[in-house]
């Protein structure tokens, strides 16, 4: 099993959602069932088992026609009862199944679909830590956090400022940059306050006042240094 980008023309196999609704898509080996970040953290989304007939309809039915029925089912139990993902045979009550309507039907084990949240979860924490590392790696320039309005930092007069080494750093609109502001913890160790976001204009009411440039802080918003080590 693998995870997949969803710039494929795919769509989740036990809840039809397409591509462009889909966030993540997993395959399987065979790459012939896919199923989506939805049905994967919520197994409730699908089927569980197959539908039996309605109890009405069963007593209802001939002998004859009870007995088709049977000898139909336990056939069809007995091919299609295999996971889609590992190939492994299971009990109906331990798959889940694809909720399409008359296509063939595609089943996950319960153990499949734990291991389809582990590949989600391992992706979720490498961005994270590729975002953290990104961040890291980000020109650091000094700023007063005293100049903050909602998202947006104020960052320059002029056309410049300074990095963490002092040396100027030419501002242009788009630039991406981390803005910190000394700090400390409570037991006095530094911690500097850290935003990252990106370079733009001043608007009007922030000009008046001199403000040249600002930083658009992102959704990370303001935290400190040490956040970053306590969530990679």
């Amino acid at each position: 099993m693998r995870l997949i980008r969803t710039d494929q023309q795919l769509s989740c196999t036990y809840c039809g959602k397409s591509q462009q609704d889909a966030k993540k898509l997993i395959a399987s080996p065979d790459h012939l069932t896919c199923i989506c970040d939805e049905c994967t953290l919520v197994p409730s989304r699908m089927k569980t088992g197959y539908d039996e007939p309605d109890s009405q309809q069963t007593v209802m039915a001939s002998l004859s026609d009870r007995v088709v029925r049977f000898f139909r089912h336990t056939w069809d139990g007995l091919s299609s009862l295999r996971c889609s993902f590992c190939r492994k045979r299971a009990s109906s009550l331990d798959l889940y199944v694809s909720s399409s309507e008359g296509g063939a039907h595609a089943q996950i084990c319960k153990d499949c679909s734990v291991v389809c949240r582990q590949i989600l979860a391992d992706e979720a924490k490498t961005r994270s830590s590729n975002n953290a590392k990104d961040e890291t790696n980000t020109t650091r320039i000094r700023a007063d956090f005293n100049g903050l309005f909602g998202e947006l930092l104020c960052i320059s007069h002029g056309e410049s400022c300074s990095d963490e080494q002092g040396k100027p750093v030419t501002l242009y609109s788009g630039m991406k940059l981390t803005a910190f502001d000394e700090d400390q913890d409570d037991e006095g160790n530094r911690d500097d306050l850290i935003a990252s976001g990106t370079v733009e204009p001043a608007p009007d009411w922030l000009r008046c006042n001199g403000s040249r440039w600002v930083l658009k802080v992102d959704e990370s918003g303001v935290r400190h240094q040490s956040d970053l080590r306590k969530n990679p």
